[in-house]
Order: C-alpha cells, then sequence, then structure tokens
C-alpha cells in the first residue's frame, strides 16, 4: 500500500504563506479603517469652521445692527448718518464687534460717572436734611471730587454685576432725593421772599 509523505518545511512554508496573507488583508483593512476616521476627522473640523464663522457672522450682524441704532441716535444730519450707515455696513463682523465694544465701553464709563455723581449728589441732599444743615453739607459733598473719584473707582468695579433694573433704581432714588431736597430749597426761597414782601408792605403801612 502506497503512502503520501508530505515535506513539513513545505506545509511550515504554505502555512506561513497563509498567516502573511492574513496580515497583509489586516493591514489592508486597518489602512482604509484609519483614512475613513482621517476623513471623517477633516469632515468634523470643516463642519466645526463653518460653525465658527456662521457664529461670528451673525455676531457681526447684531453688532452692525446695535451700531446703527447707536448712529441714529447720535447723529444729526442726514449726510453724516448715510455716511456712518455705508461705513457700519461695510465692517467685517470683528470691526463691527470691536467698536460695538468701544461704544459700550464708553457708555459704562459715562454712566458710572453719572451714578457716582447722583449718589454723592443724593447722599449730601439726605444727609443735609437729617442734620438740618441749610444745603451746607449738600454744597460740600457736591464739591468733593475725592469722594466722586472713590464712587467712580467703586462703581466701576460694581457696573457690570448692576442689571437695568438695578441701575434704574439707583438713578431713580438719587433723584427722588435730589428731588425733594429742590422742592425743599424752593419752599425756603418763597418763603423768604414771602417773608420780605410782607415787611415792605409793612413798612409801608
Amino acid at each position: 500500500m502506497a503512502h503520501i509523505v508530505v515535506d513539513p518545511p513545505a506545509q511550515e512554508d504554505e502555512e506561513k504563506d497563509v498567516k502573511d496573507e492574513k496580515k497583509a488583508r489586516k493591514r489592508v483593512k486597518d489602512g482604509k479603517r484609519d483614512k475613513t476616521k482621517e476623513r471623517a476627522e477633516r469632515v468634523d473640523d470643516m463642519k466645526a469652521r463653518l460653525d465658527d464663522e456662521r457664529e461670528r457672522q451673525q455676531e457681526g450682524d447684531a453688532a452692525k445692527r446695535k451700531l446703527r441704532i447707536i448712529a441714529t441716535q447720535k447723529i444729526k444730519t442726514e449726510h453724516e448718518l448715510v455716511q456712518a450707515l455705508a461705513q457700519i455696513q461695510a465692517m467685517t463682523p470683528k470691526q463691527a464687534i470691536d467698536r460695538l465694544d468701544m461704544y459700550l465701553a464708553r457708555a459704562d464709563a459715562g454712566f458710572v460717572e453719572q451714578v457716582a455723581g447722583q449718589i454723592r449728589t443724593g447722599l449730601g441732599s439726605l444727609l443735609d436734611i437729617v442734620v438740618g444743615a441749610d444745603g451746607c453739607v449738600q454744597q460740600r459733598f457736591a464739591e468733593d471730587q475725592v469722594l466722586q473719584n472713590a464712587l467712580v473707582r467703586e462703581l466701576s468695579f460694581a457696573a457690570e454685576f448692576l442689571n437695568t433694573k438695578a441701575q434704574i433704581a439707583i438713578c431713580v432714588g438719587s433723584d427722588t432725593i435730589g428731588g425733594y431736597n429742590d422742592a425743599s430749597a424752593k419752599k425756603k426761597l418763597e418763603a423768604r421772599e414771602k417773608e420780605k414782601q410782607e415787611h415792605v408792605e409793612h413798612k409801608k403801612a
């Protein structure tokens, strides 16, 4: 009976070729997977950039709308207004945002200065009423520039935390105190005028 004898080295070579082929297929598959992943990452990056650009454009458009409102409020002549609106329209989103930030910073500074003056005047008027100083305390407060500067520094830190309602409340409170003080001063002046008139009439009599 004949037997078929397989050469062991030939069998090992065949098995090695099969393993190499499997490894090659795996490398091809991994390469395709890496390329797919790389393409997906590029697409994600592109989408992210487009989203950022779209968001920046929207912020720029919003800034331009606010700048147009500011220009309309501040500029009186039609010719200057047309020029200003054309300049705003030609701005890039970054330029519009930066310009609006500058205007808002100036507005905050002006608001802080105004509120500091109102608090100084209102507090002086209130203390003047309490101690009955007949306007002397109010005048000292009004002339105290050191107090004004200190209030500006303090309010500059707190202004960003004040919402619109709080700002309105401060202004209303200060105006109310100032109005009360003005009314009191007016009544005193009218009383003095009446007293003078009565004195003159008494002399004539």
